[in-house]
């Protein structure tokens, strides 16, 4: 949005823009380069659950975060900040990266091009929900009746 020219709808944004130096004349890799380590990835992460928590709760819902992964993808063990933030803000996380474990990625892929959860991943992925969501004691948390 900042590189096309529109306006940030946040001011936090516009201080984080300033504090990375952007300008509108960089290219989007330029601007990307600059945000995607410390501080301003793990900050604007936190800012945005905080945000999306705040208007959960103005609105009467409980935030919860589900978290899954990609085949292929290995980036479970890279979440913790993720979590932790998610938590400081007030969500209710539910891990289920642990979905695909055991199984091949060629399994679970639309295609070797594609890492795509294929209909055996979906399955794989809506059955470790629910036993989450039932036998995780995550309805309870929620306050959902089981």
């Amino acid at each position: 949005m900042f590189l096309q020219g529109v306006e940030l709808p946040y001011s936090y944004l516009d201080s984080i823009v300033a504090a990375a130096g952007l300008t509108r004349s960089m290219t989007l890799d330029e601007a990307t380069e600059r945000m995607r380590g410390p501080p301003f990835k793990n900050d604007i992460m936190a800012w945005a659950l905080a945000r999306i928590a705040e208007v959960c709760r103005q609105n009467g819902i409980r935030p919860v975060l589900v978290f899954t992964t990609t085949p292929g993808v290995l980036i479970h063990d890279e979440v913790a900040g993720l979590f932790a933030a998610a938590r400081d803000a007030g969500f209710l996380v539910v891990d289920i990266g642990d979905a695909f474990d055991g199984h091949s990625d060629a399994e679970l892929s639309v295609a070797p091009w594609d890492s795509h959860p294929n209909a055996f991943a979906h399955r794989l992925i809506a059955n470790r929900l629910y036993a989450e969501l039932v036998n995780g004691g995550v309805l309870e948390q929620l306050g959902a009746p089981r």
